[in-house]
């Protein structure tokens, strides 16, 4: 049985923990920093493939 004292608490919070959490942290801010670098190459990808999409779509509306 729960009592009072310590239903709703938190567990204490160690050097350990705080070093996991400072570990999660500084993982994640790398994971977003990858994928704002990556961002401007994934746009030049998508731009140069809607222009080669245009480009033959106006090289097929030439042959009809």
């Amino acid at each position: 049985m729960c009592t009072s004292s310590s239903y709703g608490t938190s567990p204490p919070v160690t050097k350990k923990t705080q070093e996991a959490s400072g570990l999660s942290l500084e993982l994640e801010l790398e994971l977003i920093q990858t994928q704002m670098a990556q961002k401007p190459v994934l746009w030049a990808e998508v731009y140069a493939h809607a222009m080669r999409a245009s480009l033959n779509r106006k090289k097929e509306v030439r042959r009809v």
